[in-house]
Parts: C-alpha cells; structure tokens; sequence
C-alpha cells in the first residue's frame, strides 16, 4: 500500500472540514442562508469524490479519474438531488444549485485529481 500525496490529503481535508463544521453549525441552530442552500452542492462532489480517489490511490499512487468520469458522476448528483421538487411540491429546483455542483467537480478535478504536482 502507497500512502496519498500529502497535498491531496490537505486539499481533500479542507473540503471535508468546512464541509463537517458547516453541518455541525446547522446542527447547533446557526444558519446562514446562503451557505445553507450553496455550501453543500459546491463541496460534494469535492468531498465524495476526493475521498474515493483517495482509497483509491492507496494501492495505484498514480491513479487520476477521467474528465468524463467525473462529469457522468456531477450529471447524476444533479438529476438524482435536483428532481426531488417532481415528487414533493414542498421543494423547488434551484438552477444555482447545478452550477455548483459543476464549479464543485472542476475544483475537484484541477486540485485533488491532478497527479501531475
């Protein structure tokens, strides 16, 4: 087993910890309305994929997730969290929303992914 770069480890746990302290201040009552409906779509891809490139880079230290991998799994986070407001009329679809998860894949995919630092 080959130990992730220590920059991806940084890089994947500043996401994970804004990401940890942002749902612990929901938890404790402490809201923000911007950060409520944007943090979270703009950190998931980041977070999700960041610590399963890492896993993964624990036995191929070279290992890089493919531009078209990355933007299959943003199209699905999308459809499968945005069309929620089909079933329940209580949500709406925010358009804002889609363009953080695609901001949030490409901090991904020129940060955490990048194999050539």
């Amino acid at each position: 087993m080959h130990a992730p770069r220590k920059t991806d480890i940084q890089l994947f746990s500043l996401f994970a910890g804004v990401f940890l302290v942002h749902q612990l201040t929901q938890w404790y009552g402490l809201h923000s309305r911007i950060l409520d409906n944007y943090l979270d779509p703009f950190l998931a891809v980041p977070v999700m994929l960041g610590a399963a490139i890492l896993i993964i880079r624990l036995i191929q230290p070279k290992a890089k997730l493919h531009w078209i991998t990355v933007a299959v799994y943003t199209a699905g986070l999308i459809v499968f969290f945005e069309s929620g407001w089909i079933e329940d009329t209580r949500l709406h679809y925010d358009p804002i929303d889609a363009i953080l998860y695609v901001v949030g894949a490409l901090v991904f995919y020129f940060t955490i992914n990048r194999v050539d630092r």
